[in-house]
């Protein structure tokens, strides 16, 4: 019996009960400074997540970047900043904000830039020129799909090789000259019957009526001189 119960009390068996003893603090109340810890603990983490965001949007405006929607803010920022709206505006509603970006941009500038260079009092950010961010923004977007479009319309090697066939073949006609043959990109890619059905066409488009035009016009300027 003394056995039984002393077991029973030791708590060797499972069962409700049974078991190491509870944590005296569990479920106590934190005390007013480990709450004050944790207070810091979030808002040190907080500001540092803001001046690296802030951080991003200089690096970017650097760059011909910077808009409403990029760069992407953090997932904590996103309802704040959506709500603005937008980085440029959020940037601008604080005052603290834009002196952190007026660090931050001079940073990654590598120079100092006066505040007022930057940010207008009213707290619109504008270039010594007086760009303003949308108006940068838009410009970048702008010169952007223009490049683009140039690389699209630029005459690839096959392209060139036929302008030139033109050109030559369009001044040997006007000055009563031996035609040239079709260039070589044009002979690789076509033979036989189909070579000279692509140079029927080609001397039946457009670009070689203007060609010819080009040529009577040289041509006739050099006769009067």
């Amino acid at each position: 019996m003394y056995k039984k119960a002393n077991r029973f009390m030791t708590g060797s068996r499972k069962g409700p009960g049974y078991g190491p003893p509870k944590s005296k603090t569990a479920g106590k109340p934190l005390s007013r400074a480990e709450q004050k810890a944790i207070e810091e603990a979030k808002a040190k983490k907080a500001r540092k997540l803001l001046r690296s965001f802030v951080s991003q949007c200089a690096t970017a405006y650097a760059y011909h970047r910077l808009t409403a929607s990029y760069p992407i803010p953090p997932e904590s920022l996103r309802r704040t900043i959506n709500a603005a709206p937008g980085n440029i505006v959020w940037l601008a509603s604080d005052q603290t904000y834009r002196r952190l970006f007026v660090e931050a941009y001079c940073h990654v500038r590598g120079e100092q830039i006066l505040y007022e260079k930057v940010w207008k009092e009213e707290g619109v950010r504008t270039e010594p020129s007086g760009v303003t961010p949308n108006q940068r923004a838009a410009l970048a977007d702008h010169e952007k799909n223009k490049t683009k479009e140039a690389q699209r319309k630029r005459p690839t090697a096959f392209e060139r090789a036929v302008q030139v066939f033109l050109i030559k073949y369009a001044d040997a006609s006007v000055r009563g000259l031996p035609r040239p043959r079709p260039p070589a990109e044009v002979r690789q890619r076509y033979s036989g019957n189909s070579l000279r059905q692509w140079e029927t066409n080609i001397l039946g488009s457009g670009l070689f009526k203007s060609a010819m035009r080009k040529a009577r016009e040289t041509n006739v300027s050099q006769s009067k001189k």
